[in-house]
């Protein structure tokens, strides 16, 4: 399989980094049924804070993975990720 990867990244904070990748996820599983992982590596943690909430919501989704990670921790995490996720 051959996985994509999108990176959004910005110093600045406040930029809609963490939105818009939640909705990149979200619309690329809801419109074109891929199965899509996201690293953050923003020490804010503000993605899993959003995966905190749904999980206590009951909310899930089995073709969206989570995981935190260092920059340098994102490289190995994501070569793990691409075996089976299209984003």
């Amino acid at each position: 399989m051959l996985s994509k990867v999108i990176t959004i990244a910005q110093q600045k904070g406040g930029t809609g980094k963490t939105t818009l990748a939640v909705h990149l996820a979200l619309a690329f599983i809801k419109y074109h049924n891929l199965k899509v992982a996201i690293i953050d590596t923003d020490p804010q943690g503000s993605l899993g804070k959003w995966f905190m909430i749904r999980s206590e919501k009951n909310i899930s989704n089995n073709n969206l993975t989570f995981k935190t990670a260092s920059l340098w921790g994102a490289q190995y995490e994501s070569k793990i990720l691409k075996q089976d996720h299209d984003i």
